[in-house]
């Protein structure tokens, strides 16, 4: 977060704290609206504002308002992790989750430079990295732990290899044992 936007951002959550203070849930509600869509890029200021809608839709007893913050709660994360962010989206139950809406003008000059698009696709393919680079850390241990193996096995002297497994006994009647008790 640039320091201009944070700036930005810490004015909207401070009038909204005012406006709570002085019991005006209705003005709190549209200051963090606004908050919304300077933090929702980054994802703490993006979970705080919604912490914050979720606490007044709560005080309001606005059971579609609580229930919206609470899925906006989980969809945080994925959000933030992939990049999609619905620019001017204010956050509210009100509107869909995932609907770009008109950015007020006195926030643009903070998003002129940002493509969801590329965010998105830069995103996805660092993740794409990361899980490429993953599954070869996986291959790689368990290649070293194999050739680990074989090498411990050429370096026995002769007539010390390890015992062969020659029978694994045997059953005369086959029994199923029941891991649960369960009456019906």
């Amino acid at each position: 977060m640039t320091p201009t936007l944070a700036a930005a951002f810490r004015r909207e959550m401070d009038a909204a704290r005012a406006a709570w203070a002085a019991g005006d849930a209705d003005t709190t509600f549209g200051f963090l609206e606004r908050a919304h869509i300077l933090g929702q890029r980054h994802l703490v200021p993006h979970i705080l504002t919604h912490l914050w809608m979720l606490r007044v839709g709560w005080h309001r007893r606005d059971g579609r308002e609580v229930f919206g913050q609470l899925l906006r709660l989980v969809a945080t994360v994925p959000g933030a992790l992939f990049g999609w962010v619905p620019a001017g989206n204010t956050g509210g139950a009100n509107v869909s989750a995932l609907r770009p809406m008109p950015m007020p003008p006195e926030f643009a000059h903070h998003f002129a430079h940002v493509s969801m698009a590329r965010t998105v696709l830069v995103r996805l393919a660092a993740l794409t990295l990361i899980g490429v680079l993953a599954l070869a850390g996986v291959f790689g241990v368990m290649e070293w732990r194999r050739a680990a193996l074989a090498e411990d096995l050429e370096s026995r002297p002769p007539g010390t290899a390890a015992a062969q497994v020659t029978s694994l006994g045997s059953t005369r009647k086959p029994e199923i044992i029941s891991l649960v008790n369960c009456r019906i």
